[in-house]
């Protein structure tokens, strides 16, 4: 339960999908890391085909403070190529962005996790 708790959380078409699909890998950690090395690949392929260097930084930034504190806090006078970042990662769904509380998350745990690893390489 926990090892599903920190891959998945508590997202219910995630946690169905892997029911269905478990069955196919050796073991739930084997399935688990391949989900999280295809959430990474596809991070990577974004931000090599569609960011520049600032861009890039701005995107890293974000994401160890989303490691860090769970969340990134959008302000108003953040500039824009962060809100740029933002709005491309969320249209992607890569990030959520609560609109009330300004909160950016990774779309689901599976996400964040992918975070933490592009950020260990």
């Amino acid at each position: 339960i926990e090892l599903i708790w920190d891959y998945l959380g508590g997202c219910i078409p995630l946690i169905q999908r892997m029911v269905r699909k478990k069955n196919y890998f050796a073991n739930l950690k084997e399935y688990l890391e391949k989900e999280v090395k295809l959430i990474e690949s596809e991070i990577i392929d974004l931000i090599r085909r569609y960011l520049n260097k600032e861009e890039k930084q701005k995107f890293k930034q974000v994401i160890k403070i989303i490691v860090d504190n769970g969340f990134f806090e959008a302000k108003e006078d953040d500039d824009k190529v962060l809100i740029k970042i933002i709005d491309f990662m969320a249209e992607k769904e890569i990030f959520f962005y609560d609109p009330l509380s300004r909160e950016v998350t990774g779309n689901n745990r599976l996400y964040e996790k992918g975070f933490e690893r592009i950020l260990r390489n």
